[in-house]
């Protein structure tokens, strides 16, 4: 699915004008909303809300542990996805790498728990 610069374009700002925006790879994947707004979460707190939104990817971690009794298991491998997305949006950074990953894969607890260590490694930018 390819989108054209207009559908990449938010209202209010450019956080997700980048080559292949979380939209895209949230409708490839078929992430439930929650995974949605972490993988949104993660890919702009730099350019948006820097702490604040990684309070909010944790938050939301926070909601699938307590609500969520059946996670995803993939039929497929969604590697190519995923170093499709990074080196076209140039993420580098191993901990917003292996957030986005465990998001994505998300088939248990521990990869949240995983997940959250790497945002609060994250949010240490901020100390």
């Amino acid at each position: 699915m390819e989108l054209n610069k207009k559908e990449t374009l938010e209202i209010g700002g450019s956080h997700y004008d980048i080559p292949y925006p979380p939209i895209r790879l949230i409708e490839e994947l078929d992430l439930p909303f929650a995974e949605g707004c972490i993988l949104k979460y993660l890919v702009r707190y730099k350019q948006k809300n820097g702490l604040e939104d990684l309070k909010k990817a944790l938050s939301y971690i926070d909601l699938i542990l307590k609500y969520r009794e059946n996670y995803i298991i993939r039929q497929y491998d969604i590697r190519d996805y995923l170093i499709d997305f990074f080196t076209a949006n140039n993420i580098t950074d191993s901990n917003i790498r292996t957030a986005i990953s465990n998001i994505c894969e998300m088939n248990n607890r521990d990869n949240l728990i995983f997940t959250k260590n790497c945002i609060n490694e994250l949010m240490k930018e901020y100390e």
